[in-house]
């Protein structure tokens, strides 16, 4: 009896561990791939780290050291999840989260970033939410590896197989997600995004401002434009509501501000009121872009013709032009600025293409993905 009853004790512990590998695992995975989905955008996360500790010779290799982290996490939790080298994985892993629980207390109490960037933009959660999200983990880790040291470590080349194909996958999305901008967005400036409606334009708020008014004869509600006078006749019009998109929008939202600056004055609210195409070139980092990069916006400008070349406007964060021109691929283009955070959050690339037709973003892609978009232009010049 007593016999027994330590076997199903050790089935019972075996299950629990194979049921924490597996979640710890999961884990992994969807923190590695949520970074693989967005690597700009990690890579941008690490040079904060970097900074805050003092290490920026090291930030020129910030988008190696982010790929690097995501593919790690990738692979060792698919590891984890398929049972594979579950020792070397498991205690990979437990070392991983060792060091990283203690940095995590660190950015906690001294708080130098705003969140740890541990899921990408897909998850935002607060340094301290982190830390205990890795002083669970780690304990869990531990229970993992100690439940699979002792498993036999023979080598078996489907083993091999499988971990080889996880890192040529989880590197294959990293790279495709660089140079084509991330598959699922959560900022306000996805493709599809309505200026109008969906997105902080605080230069636009007065134009989106929609005054409620009762038909005193019939009782009937209208709604008016600030510009229309109509309801200046208190005679007629009884005052009931005043109605605005930008009072439903998230906090998330209203931190982006959609401001364009120029010494002319904001672009934001011209270019998402005006009617047709507006070619946004958002230049995060120009001096960093490939000559394939800007062989694409030459490409672009090129296509575009003389006239197409007025409904675009180069955008960069820090200062603007002094007469609000600026010299792109020998084209002269209007030159706005955009707070840094705001630009990273519309275009996760060092430089690319935002398309706005009638105040919606109907396209977005990184100046090394411009193909198609200047295939169009060249098919309707024809």
């Amino acid at each position: 009896m007593v016999s027994e009853a330590n076997t199903v004790k050790h089935a019972m512990s075996g299950r629990w561990a194979v049921i924490l590998r597996i979640v710890l695992g999961a884990v992994f995975v969807f923190s590695g791939v949520a970074k693989s989905f967005d690597p700009w955008g990690a890579a941008i996360k690490v040079e904060e780290y970097l900074t805050a500790f003092g290490m920026d010779a090291l930030v020129g290799a910030s988008g190696f050291i982010a790929v690097g982290q995501s593919v790690l996490e990738t692979v060792l939790g698919l590891m984890l999840v398929c049972g594979i080298w579950k020792a070397a994985a498991s205690f990979l892993v437990m070392l991983f989260m060792a060091f990283f629980t203690l940095l995590t207390l660190v950015i906690a109490v001294w708080n130098p970033l705003d969140d740890c960037g541990c899921f990408g933009p897909a998850l935002k959660i607060s340094n301290w939410a982190t830390f205990a999200k890795n002083l669970v983990l780690l304990p869990v880790s531990v229970v993992v590896w100690c439940a699979a040291r002792n498993v036999g470590r023979m080598f078996r080349w489907r083993d091999a197989a499988f971990t080889v194909s996880f890192a040529v996958v989880a590197v294959a999305l990293n790279v495709w997600c660089w140079h084509k901008l991330p598959p699922v967005e959560s900022f306000p400036f996805a493709v599809g995004a309505d200026l109008r409606r969906d997105v902080m334009c605080s230069s636009c708020a007065s134009r989106a401002v929609t005054l409620v008014y009762e038909d005193i004869q019939t009782g009937r509600l209208e709604r008016f434009d600030l510009s229309d006078t109509t309801w200046y006749d208190t005679t007629r019009w009884r005052y009931v509501d005043t109605e605005s998109p930008y009072d439903a929008l998230p906090e998330k939202v209203a931190e982006y501000d959609f401001a364009i600056m120029t010494p002319q004055g904001d672009m934001g609210e011209k270019i998402t009121f005006s009617q047709g195409t507006t070619y946004i070139i958002a230049a995060n980092r120009p001096l960093r872009a490939s000559s394939k990069c800007n062989d694409g916006i030459n490409g672009l400008l090129d296509a575009l013709g003389t006239t197409g070349r007025e409904h675009v406007v180069y955008v960069t964060a820090g200062d603007a032009a002094d007469d609000g021109i600026v010299q792109v691929g020998g084209y002269s283009l209007r030159h706005g600025v955009m707070d840094g955070k705001t630009l990273q959050a519309m275009m996760r690339a060092d430089m690319g293409v935002v398309v706005v037709t009638d105040g919606i973003i109907v396209d977005k892609r990184s100046c090394t993905d411009l193909d198609e978009i200047v295939g169009k232009l060249r098919k309707a010049a024809e």
